[in-house]
């Protein structure tokens, strides 16, 4: 039904997705890598994602708005130790945000470019992603990522008047 409505992940349900973390010790996760997504007046979103035996945990996350990669990097450093983070992937659109976060020590690099991704068609794209994760039992966030789960359960597509080129 939810789908049915723009709401993209109607399989989120927080008693199966939610999870206690497996390990808090990094090397239990035999990948280990971050995700930025820089904003100002939109929120600066992170997490950290560690995969173990197949499926991915996410490990933290924070979330804000107001802030600048400058501000935030001695946090992800902090973060990057704590959990040996490999690899930050960070939104390809903000090259400027990517070059501050390695100025500042942050192992960041622009996200990949996915088969069928352009310029104006990137969000759906990882958002299957996501969604297939999700339904085949391959995706769980932390307990306590409140954040994390309401976006799970109110991301919608916008109505075709609010799509924004560069997000559609």
């Amino acid at each position: 039904f939810t789908d049915a409505v723009g709401y993209v992940y109607g399989m989120f349900d927080r008693t199966v997705h939610m999870r206690r973390l497996p390990s808090e010790d990094p090397e239990d996760y035999d990948l280990r890598v971050g995700g930025i997504d820089p904003g100002m007046r939109d929120p600066y979103a992170v997490g950290i994602w560690g995969r173990c035996n197949g499926i991915w945990y996410q490990l933290w996350e924070y979330h804000t708005t107001g802030q600048s990669s400058t501000r935030l990097a001695p946090l992800f450093l902090e973060q990057q130790e704590k959990w040996d983070v490999q690899q930050w992937f960070v939104d390809k659109r903000s090259p400027s945000h990517i070059q501050d976060l390695r100025d500042a020590g942050v192992k960041a690099t622009p996200n990949i470019d996915v088969h069928a991704e352009n310029d104006t068609r990137t969000i759906p794209v990882m958002v299957a992603f996501c969604r297939e994760l999700l339904r085949s039992g391959k995706l769980f966030i932390g307990e306590e990522h409140e954040w994390t789960a309401e976006e799970f359960e109110k991301y919608h597509y916008p109505d075709e008047s609010d799509i924004n080129p560069k997000n559609s």
